[in-house]
């Protein structure tokens, strides 16, 4: 539901039903242009620390295997990242395996080595 803010106090808030979350494949198709991009610059931070901050967006929109996808492409490098990116990088990938595979074990493992 989405409410309108601008209510007088004491007046029940005005809801309307939110729009379908529908525009998922065109803006994922962006992010994977700037995902790709990122991923392929000298600096291997930039991508992950992106990578790690869409997580949210891809838990939110059921994106689970795409977020995963770019994660993984950085765990390959986690030597090469500073310890809180690293760290960002295994605890969302964590978030989306257990969305994604049911693995909660794995989940587990990646939480473990990122703290």
């Amino acid at each position: 539901m989405r409410c309108d803010p601008h209510r007088s106090i004491g007046q029940p808030y005005a809801c309307a039903e939110t729009p379908k979350r529908n525009a998922t494949p065109a803006v994922s198709g962006e992010l994977n242009g700037a995902m790709a991009w990122a991923a392929s610059q000298p600096q291997l931070g930039l991508g992950a620390t992106i990578a790690g901050s869409l997580a949210g967006f891809w838990y939110l929109y059921g994106n689970w295997h795409e977020g995963l996808a770019w994660l993984e492409r950085f765990q390959d490098n986690l030597d090469l990242l500073e310890p809180a990116t690293r760290g960002e990088v295994l605890v969302q990938s964590a978030m989306l395996i257990v969305m994604a595979r049911r693995d909660v074990n794995a989940a587990t493992a990646l939480c473990d080595a990122g703290l």
